[in-house]
């Protein structure tokens, strides 16, 4: 077994809690996957230093799926039968 770590960064609060644990410090994470640039930002420091990289897809690749995918979606609130 190994050492693992359940922190969500999907949430301000997730982030919060991976900084009161010292996440950068303990070596226990390679990627940390957020949205919330600024907030993870504040988990590094001098001696634990992040990098940033970013993953786009092509705007009307997107645009598409999200065509295809508004068709079934009925749990969407945009979901309309009507088109």
């Amino acid at each position: 077994g190994g050492a693992f770590l359940n922190v969500d960064f999907a949430w301000p609060k997730g982030i919060a809690r991976a900084k009161e644990l010292n996440l950068a410090s303990s070596g226990l994470a390679d990627v940390v996957v957020t949205s919330y640039i600024r907030e993870a930002s504040e988990l590094f420091d001098e001696d634990h230093q992040g990098r940033l990289f970013t993953v786009l897809r092509h705007p009307i690749k997107r645009l598409v799926s999200d065509y295809y995918y508004m068709q079934d979606a009925e749990w969407e609130n945009l979901y309309s039968e009507d088109e």
